[in-house]
């Protein structure tokens, strides 16, 4: 005889007047619609969904700049994050973005799903999106002898 046991989770939310079941750990989709300009780079968070054990940012990023840009060098697992109304920080999933997505041409514009590791709770709202470590000259960084060493970066921090 085994011992099988399934877990899922189960939300009922209420949307525009109409009561919805949801189901395999999602519990909804906020249309969030924040802008933010640093550096020239124009960041607007769309949407997150939101699941039991993570929540996925919708973004779209354009480059204004004259360079191009990457929005992480992916040299620390902790440069992309957000943060709550507590200030804890949950990082990005960064091994599910390639280099080629992160990688934005002067004058291009870009859809991103990124995914952060942070578990549901309804009392807990999220406070700030966080690019802690973008390079501002990729073609400069990719040229330097020493990437860590390399100084031109910037932060984008959007609030929620």
């Amino acid at each position: 005889m085994t011992n099988e046991s399934i877990q899922d989770y189960y939300t009922i939310v209420t949307s525009n007047g109409e009561t919805k079941l949801n189901i395999n750990n999602y519990v909804g989709t906020d249309i969030l619609g924040e802008e933010q300009t640093s550096q020239n780079i124009d960041v607007k968070v769309v949407s997150r969904d939101i699941y039991m054990d993570y929540v996925t940012y919708n973004i779209t990023v354009k480059n204004s700049t004259s360079s191009t840009i990457m929005l992480d060098s992916k040299e620390k697992t902790n440069s992309m994050y957000i943060t709550d109304s507590s200030d804890v920080q949950y990082t990005a999933y960064a091994y599910g973005l390639t280099n080629n997505e992160l990688i934005l041409k002067s004058g291009y514009q870009t859809t991103l799903k990124i995914k952060y590791s942070k578990s549901y709770k309804a009392a807990n709202s999220d406070k700030s999106l966080v690019f802690s470590d973008v390079i501002l000259n990729y073609d400069d960084y990719m040229n330097a002898a020493n990437k860590s060493d390399y100084k031109d970066r910037g932060k984008i921090e959007i609030n929620l």
